[in-house]
């Protein structure tokens, strides 16, 4: 359907790297593999939601799975890119520039937050819990403002290569939607609603000439009916005002005034087609591949094997998921 690229393999978990001093290389690793693996859990999700995995099956079923699995494939692309971040964040220990006295500290914006005292927050390495701490006072502005105050041209030149990738994958007025857009819609507002599953009241009206689709027909149809309070039947609470244009749309006022209107939780502009979100997630998993690739180079100049393990051996496992999935 769309072309994906391959993941990158992983690397081997952090006890087989020699540490550095004046880095965190072990950490780096830590989160190149938590990368990689997230990547490669949306992969999954992203191979099943492709129709040609699912031959023979009804339109309604198709949709169903694919939804199911893209929602998933959402999720962990949107987690990658806080992942990849903190890869240069711990490797550099950019987190140490934006303690109380670090190079880049700024009390009321740029920091590492305040504790319950509303005292400046200072992280401090092989104290217990920094590492936590440290994952979430991570952010782009962060890293970018590292990268800015350095001499080092490959980190020079990542600030353009975050800021292509925020202003195409992220940050996009030009697109309907991003992954970051749903991502958002799933933790805030709903489930993964899809064009395919969710759509439109189907309004059918009696008519002399028989029962008439207004959607087909490109109509419309609005009315006003009073409410009755059931203890009192001869009394008229308030109106229920339906309006049928792209959807039905009924809202309810009493006599009190107060209102409750119908589009406040009919949102049919955030609807999308499951191949309009799944063009977009592969575009975004291709892309977060390349911006992996050029920090990941950063890093592997740096890494050399435990001298306690050099010598061990390693086996490799290859999964057909293919009896889970379809």
């Amino acid at each position: 359907m769309y072309i994906l690229k391959n993941v990158p393999d992983k690397l081997f978990s952090p006890e087989y790297y020699m540490e550095t001093e004046g880095y965190d290389i072990r950490l780096a690793v830590l989160k190149m593999n938590d990368f990689l693996e997230t990547l490669g859990d949306a992969y999954i999700g992203l191979t099943y939601a492709n129709p040609e995995e699912h031959p023979n099956i009804n339109e309604l079923e198709l949709a169903f799975i694919r939804r199911i699995h893209l929602r998933h494939a959402v999720i962990d692309l949107n987690n990658c890119f806080d992942l990849l971040l903190q890869i240069s964040w711990f490797f550099y220990r950019i987190w140490n520039e934006f303690n109380p006295g670090g190079s880049l500290y700024q009390p009321n914006r740029l920091n590492n937050g305040k504790d319950w005292s509303g005292n400046p927050i200072t992280i401090i390495r092989n104290n217990d819990g920094w590492v936590e701490t440290a994952e979430e006072s991570c952010s782009l502005k962060k890293v970018l403002n590292y990268f800015s105050a350095q001499n080092d041209p490959a980190l020079l030149n990542l600030i353009q290569t975050f800021e292509s990738f925020k202003n195409t994958n992220i940050f996009n007025s030009s697109k309907s939607f991003t992954v970051r857009t749903i991502a958002n819609q799933i933790k805030h507002k709903h489930s993964l609603k899809v064009k395919e599953i969710n759509k439109p009241f189907d309004f059918n009206v009696d008519t002399p000439q028989g029962k008439t689709n207004l959607r087909d027909n490109k109509m419309g149809l609005a009315c006003t009916i009073p409410f009755f309070d059931e203890a009192a039947p001869n009394t008229v609470v308030g109106n229920l005002k339906m309006e049928f244009k792209d959807d039905l749309y009924i809202d309810i006022e009493y006599n009190s005034g107060e209102k409750f209107r119908a589009k406040d939780y009919i949102k049919n502009e955030s609807l999308y087609s499951l191949d309009e979100i799944h063009k977009e997630l592969i575009n975004y998993a291709n892309d977060i591949i390349d911006l992996f690739e050029d920090v990941s180079k950063l890093i592997d100049a740096h890494l050399e094997f435990n001298p306690l393990l050099e010598s061990a051996k390693f086996k490799s496992t290859s999964l057909n998921l293919d009896k889970f999935f379809k």
